[in-house]
């Protein structure tokens, strides 16, 4: 996730998952423009990606 955030140009500035999670919704935010749908997106994608592992 982190590779692909830098890719769309945010930068990071520690090795923290909060710095990424923070990063996942201003991403998601930019294409919604709404918070909470945002932040939504973000817990449907998570909850998908650790279904995975």
């Amino acid at each position: 996730m982190r590779k692909r955030l830098q890719a769309e140009g945010f930068e990071f500035i520690s090795d923290t998952d909060t710095e990424v999670i923070a990063h996942l919704i201003a991403f998601n935010l930019k294409r919604t423009a709404d918070l909470l749908k945002a932040v939504c997106e973000l817990l449907l994608n998570y909850k998908v990606l650790t279904q995975l592992l």
